[in-house]
């Protein structure tokens, strides 16, 4: 197979002349009318559920909660160090199971 050198570049120049009337097509539909309003010319809205608005104000919520709450920290620190600090071994144990069931079913 022969590749003729003028051929192959008449073909590049066609497809770069199809791909800039192409982009300047794209532009002039993206370039809104001059005559009317932006907010007519416009035709895109956007709504948004009840739904997903409680749920972006729970994230809102759950951001601004401090993910450690220093005030137990501190209290459980004090007891430490004092030597009074119970663990509820049998309260912990019956989480863990608790925990381990709910993840079989």
């Amino acid at each position: 197979m022969e590749i003729n050198e003028f051929e192959s570049r008449a073909k590049i120049k066609r497809y770069q002349g199809a791909a800039k009337t192409g982009l300047e097509e794209t532009k002039a539909k993206k370039q809104p009318d001059q005559t009317t309003n932006s907010q007519e010319s416009s035709g895109d809205k956007v709504q948004i559920s009840q739904q997903s608005k409680e749920i972006a104000r729970a994230k809102e919520v759950a951001e601004s909660t401090p993910a450690v709450r220093q005030e137990k920290v501190e209290a459980i620190k004090a007891q430490i160090a004092a030597g009074t600090y119970q663990v509820d071994a049998e309260g912990v144990a019956e989480k863990m199971l608790r925990e381990s069931l709910s993840e079989l079913v």
